[in-house]
């Protein structure tokens, strides 16, 4: 149940309003409530979308759900993801896109049923002084109290529906924020990646002026036997062999370089392994480098480079900056946000609904009063007071149907409320549509940029890579080198050193069982 508490002057009136079910969905441009059964917690988005597409007749993909927090449901995802979010206060907020894309608003006003009252009145006043016309009089009463309730609880709900329009535009705009917080971190991104790209710039074509020769140079590095025997067990060979015979990757490098060029001497290096002992299928570290993506070559890695060069130049950054701006001054829409003057309307509504329910309980007077004189007068009958009952009923009734009339005109203010608060958030419906769908273009375009200089990015580090590969190789080789080094020397020093100490062992076993070992005679 969900009350609201208006104070004027001495006047204090509470609004209740009971759902039927633990959920509910409110379509917020039209403004109608749809009650569902419990059950529907237990069920996926999509199911729930299939329930609405029957019960406000619109298709699937034209519903958007939202929690009053702005939170998009899912439509892959359980209902009890979102049960925190649920209440009764804080329903399910439908949109149809449909009626927004259509600007087709059909408020929810369903004028309730007048019973004829107005006929029956003129009737009344024109039958003659019986009993049968004061029994006819207390029907009539009665049915002027029962519309008057039944005005109030429509008055009531339009009073509750338009709060719930105002929340639904609530989930709106948090949505909106959350779509932009999104939206400018990926634009953050985006700079920080141009920026990089534009401070890395001059390193990366400097890159691709020497990449011939960092090819050059890799191709006359031979591989050492170990690391060839390791491809063969991979059968990396014969992925260089299958690019030698189709003609792939660089040309240059499937020749055997020339000994006098080459920056190791291939005659004095027992390590240096060729495939069947040819010169022309000499294996270099630019085979080895080229086996590693068999897929892809070094040739279509610098091209590609080289295209991403020409294409990001100085002149991008302010078209994309350009987008960028019309999205952000689209969102600054001057007076879309903020719905002026919604909160004095709810008030006065909020206030013109206690006068609702002051002539609703005078109706009920009226109504009870000329309902007990009837029962007295059939109880009692007393014809000598039939004509006095008769005129006071005609007042008091014509008292009612006055009051029935300043119900309708009130119920009219606040259907009329409605249907403009329908209309103003479909203008603004309309906008937020706008504005998303110009996020969404911009975001899709910075997000294509921005993976693409990711990959630039990715491409020119591998040129790096292959740009200090010969240092870092040679370094390798190097230290492999030492090692081995320092592994002989460390063999030899501990061959010596067991040597001596089986010496000494002996010399103390034949002097008897309380000789000891000096470290300093093993020294």
């Amino acid at each position: 149940m969900k009350r609201f508490t208006v104070s004027k002057l001495s006047v204090k009136t509470t609004i209740c309003i009971k759902y039927k079910s633990t959920m509910n969905v409110f379509l917020v441009d039209a403004g109608k409530l749809f009650p569902l059964d419990q059950s529907v917690i237990s069920k996926r988005v999509q199911d729930l979308q299939v329930i609405l597409s029957d019960l406000a007749d619109i298709p699937l993909d034209k519903q958007v759900l939202l929690t009053h927090d702005g939170r998009a449901l899912d439509a892959s995802q359980q209902l009890y993801h979102y049960i925190s979010s649920f209440s009764l206060e804080q329903p399910v907020f439908l949109f149809s896109k449909s009626n927004i894309e259509c600007h087709i608003v059909q408020p929810h006003v369903a004028l309730p049923q007048d019973f004829n009252l107005q006929e029956r009145l003129e009737k009344y006043l024109k039958d003659s002084q019986t009993c049968e016309t004061l029994k006819f009089g207390a029907d009539l009463a009665k049915d002027y109290h029962k519309y008057s309730e039944n005005i109030l609880s429509r008055t009531r709900q339009l009073v509750q529906d338009q709060e719930l329009q105002r929340a639904g535009w609530a989930a709106v705009i948090n949505n909106l924020d959350q779509v932009t917080v999104g939206f400018e971190k990926r634009v953050t991104i985006f700079h920080d990646l141009y920026d990089t790209f534009l401070k890395n710039r001059d390193d990366y074509s400097t890159m691709l002026v020497q990449f011939d020769e960092d090819v050059k140079v890799l191709s006359q590095i031979p591989l050492t036997k170990g690391i060839v025997d390791q491809m063969r067990d991979t059968k990396m060979i014969d992925s260089i062999r299958c690019s030698k015979e189709h003609g792939l990757g660089i040309t240059e490098s499937m020749r055997a370089p020339d000994p006098g060029n080459s920056p190791l001497d291939l005659q004095q290096s027992p390590n240096i392994h060729t495939l069947d002992s040819k010169k022309s299928e000499f294996i270099s570290l630019l085979h080895w480098i080229e086996a590693q993506d068999s897929q892809n070559s070094l040739n279509s890695l610098v091209l590609q480079c080289s295209r991403a060069m020409e294409q990001i130049n100085l002149s991008f950054l302010p078209r994309v900056q350009e987008e960028v701006d019309k999205v952000k001054q689209s969102l600054q829409a001057p007076g879309m946000r903020d719905i002026k003057g919604l909160e004095e309307r709810l008030q006065q509504l909020k206030t013109l609904l206690g006068q609702t329910e002051r002539i609703c309980e005078e109706q009920a007077i009226n109504a009870n009063t000329i309902r007990n004189q009837q029962e007295s007068f059939m109880v009692q009958g007393d014809i000598s007071v039939l004509a006095d009952l008769l005129v006071a009923h005609r007042d008091q009734l014509k008292r009612l149907h006055s009051n029935n009339r300043s119900l309708v005109e009130f119920y009219n203010k606040f259907a009329a409320a409605k249907a403009e608060l329908s209309q103003n958030l479909l203008i603004r419906l309309n906008w937020v549509t706008h504005c998303q769908k110009a996020i969404w273009n911009c975001d899709g375009r910075l997000t294509m940029i921005s993976e693409n200089l990711v990959r630039v990015k990715r491409r020119f580090a591998i040129l790096e890579q292959i740009n200090v590969a010969p240092i870092l190789y040679c370094k390798c080789l190097g230290e492999v080198s030492r090692r081995g080094d320092f592994t002989k020397q460390y063999k030899s020093w501990g061959n010596d050193l067991m040597e001596k100490t089986g010496k000494k062992k002996g010399r103390n076993v034949e002097n008897g069982p309380h000789s000891t070992i000096s470290y300093t005679d093993i020294s």
